[in-house]
């Protein structure tokens, strides 16, 4: 079977043998960024926290932190202020969030500072000073929160990282997220795994997992559309686990509202597609419902009914569609 190019996350961690596991998830690996991309969303440092996606603040209060003074949210024209960087202060300037969708630190030849201060500041009077630590030697990822700041790229000398800690790094093989599943030839590797030979009476469970936190973007369209994508994986070949259901939909308007059951943050909201580019699920320290369930709905009527399944019991990957939703980053 040839599978598209959006990898197959769990079955890629199940098909690599022993000794031929490339680094996109490898323990005992250990980097340092040399870059880190942002982009303002917003919010206070609370925000960040509710979000749950303020691993670092929450887990490393010694290491991490956000202080705000004078926020009551944020609003207006606003500054990025980085210290600690060579030629620092680097700073960046918006008038509108879309000012800030996509900044960079760092240079590809030199490892960031361990820890990097920043402060944020708007027309409002909302001051938040952040402290973060790039090293590794804590948890850093896309889609962390720090404040109105969140990460959406990190690069070693090897490549795209999608996540680190002192004993793993999990790599990206574009800024896209999509992990290389092909031969020199460009030929779609059989990610089917080669069956071993096992003890009596012993699981095999190095290769089974569970993710614990998943980010997606709403991409708008019909139940429909992400079929014709062909990326509808799950809902095509497991629909006794995943479906999507939908009404009145002929495209998508605006007004847009997202629920997932059980999940904080829980409706997110947004007057289109830009204000829905990020969306994050579960904590990192807690493994993800096996089943999540979504309603999408706009004011033009349309309303979209999901059952997704995140345990790796099914196919889970980034680049899948559910409905108006693609997944882009997943984490264990």
């Amino acid at each position: 079977m040839r599978f598209t190019p959006l990898l197959l996350a769990c079955l890629t961690l199940a098909s690599a043998g022993p000794g031929k596991k490339k680094d996109h998830s490898s323990k005992g690996k250990k980097t340092h960024p040399t870059q880190i991309e942002f982009r303002w969303v917003g919010g206070n440092c609370q925000d960040a926290v509710d979000s749950g996606s303020a691993e670092q603040v929450l887990g490393y209060p010694d290491r991490a932190s956000c202080v705000e003074s004078g926020c009551g949210g944020t609003s207006g024209s606003f500054d990025v202020t980085f210290d600690d960087l060579d030629a620092s202060p680097v700073e960046f300037s918006g008038a509108l969030q879309s000012d800030l969708d996509g900044f960079m630190i760092g240079s590809m030849s030199e490892k960031l500072p361990a820890e990097i201060t920043v402060r944020t500041d708007d027309d409002a009077g909302c001051q938040q000073d952040i402290l973060m630590h790039a090293s590794c030697s804590i948890p850093v990822g896309v889609g962390m929160r720090f404040g109105p700041l969140e990460i959406t790229r990190m690069t070693d000398a090897v490549g795209d990282i999608l996540y680190c800690d002192k004993e793993t790094t999990t790599y990206a093989d574009d800024a896209n997220n999509n992990v290389d599943n092909s031969n020199d030839n460009g030929d779609a590797k059989d990610p089917k795994p080669k069956k071993e030979k096992k003890e009596k009476g012993k699981k095999d469970k190095k290769n089974k997992t569970h993710p614990t936190l998943l980010q997606f973007k709403y991409v708008g369209g019909t139940c429909q559309d992400a079929l014709d994508s062909g990326n509808a994986l799950q809902v095509v070949d497991s629909p006794d686990r995943a479906s999507c259901d939908d009404a009145s939909c002929v495209g998508s308007g605006s007004g847009i509202t997202v629920t997932i059951d059980d999940m904080d943050g829980s409706p997110f909201t947004g007057a289109g597609p830009d204000d829905l580019e990020s969306i994050v699920v579960g904590f990192p320290t807690k493994k993800l419902p096996a089943e999540l369930e979504v309603v999408v709905s706009d004011d033009s009527g349309c309303s979209q009914n999901i059952v997704l399944h995140t345990s790796c019991s099914v196919p889970i990957a980034v680049g899948m569609r559910f409905g108006p939703w693609k997944s882009r980053v997943w984490r264990t």
